[in-house]
């Protein structure tokens, strides 16, 4: 299986940093390379707590704007999370507030999640201490109208709550930095926010650099030349590449290849579910039919009058998280 991964950010001092052992040291698993953590990270076998610390009642408005339900958002989150867990030796637990939290873990870092008191979709990067000065490091009041793309996002900031960094920052990355300024420009980052979220990129003295993956989950959707419709990145896909990336950082949740990629198979079909749910209005769904070569593993479908008619089989899906109108591949 091809080695795939992405950027893992280095230590904040928020937990001691080390080298852990990496699962591809167990013999014939994955790969012969060893991948040594520099960044910041949770200790393996963690139990981070999470919770939402939003008042129920505004809280059950924002939900109806988004066209679902507060219950729904709490299991959209536990599935987003649960998301890095299948593959990471990491878990976690939702608690239905703060105050549940036991008090030896609430003094400890964990996850406190707000969709109501912050604007956009963001999170700390790595374990962070919440005090009176952070009393949340997540936000996701930007998040969109369908589980798919709500999902999306979730399991983009809780990479970063892993330790991960964007993708499009990688020093190999395939867009330019002038695509990198007109993506800016278009999402309305300014100069701070486009050099610190877009335009900087990592090195070896700060960051743990595996290969660049450019439809990860935590790469940003950006027009470029480079990509075969266009776009690079903003793919909504929790990737092979990101799965691997995890396994490798935080070892020891599988025993064998074979158990890997069963469970990666069986998330992706979990997401291939949600997008053609979201999508159900738009004429296209996404398939995996058994003759589309390894390289290129997915094919995208149009409807005329109902009937299913095949398009080509593509090597990732292409599509803006932001906004169904902007999907590449639905017309």
């Amino acid at each position: 299986m091809k080695k795939l991964s992405v950027l893992l950010v280095m230590c904040l001092g928020l937990f001691s940093c080390g080298k852990q052992d990496n699962i591809a040291s167990k013999e014939g698993f994955l790969s012969s390379d060893i991948v040594a953590l520099k960044g910041a990270n949770w200790p393996l076998g963690y139990t981070i707590p999470v919770t939402i610390i939003d008042d129920s009642i505004r809280l059950s408005g924002f939900a109806h704007s988004k066209r679902t339900t507060v219950a729904e958002l709490v299991e959209e989150v536990k599935e987003s999370m649960n998301t890095w867990s299948k593959f990471a030796n990491i878990n976690f637990e939702y608690y239905s507030s703060p105050d549940d939290i036991p008090e030896e873990l609430s003094v400890r870092p964990h996850v406190r999640i707000t969709f109501l008191e912050s604007k956009g979709n963001w999170a700390y990067v790595g374990p962070t201490y919440i005090n009176k000065k952070i009393p949340f490091n997540m936000s996701l009041e930007g998040i969109g109208n369908t589980s798919f793309t709500r999902k999306a996002t979730m399991v983009h900031e809780f990479g970063h709550i892993l330790g991960l960094a964007h993708e499009h920052q990688h020093p190999d990355r395939i867009v330019s930095d002038d695509e990198i300024k007109a993506n800016c420009k278009r999402i309305g980052f300014n100069e701070v926010g486009c050099e610190s979220q877009m335009l900087k990129t990592h090195s070896s003295e700060t960051a743990v650099i595996l290969p660049y993956v450019a439809n990860s989950i935590m790469h940003y959707e950006i027009e470029s030349s480079a990509g075969t419709e266009g776009v690079v990145g903003g793919s909504g896909f929790f990737t092979q590449g990101d799965a691997v990336a995890v396994t490798h950082l935080y070892p020891g949740r599988f025993e064998s290849t074979e158990q890997f990629e069963k469970t990666y198979e069986n998330a992706l079909a979990d997401s291939i579910d949600e997008f053609n749910e979201a999508v159900q209005t738009k004429n296209c769904f996404i398939a995996k039919p058994s003759y589309c070569p390894k390289d290129a593993p997915f094919q995208i479908a149009l409807k005329m009058n109902g009937t299913p008619l095949m398009k080509s089989c593509v090597k990732s899906i292409r599509l803006s998280i932001n906004s169904m109108n902007s999907w590449k591949f639905c017309h």
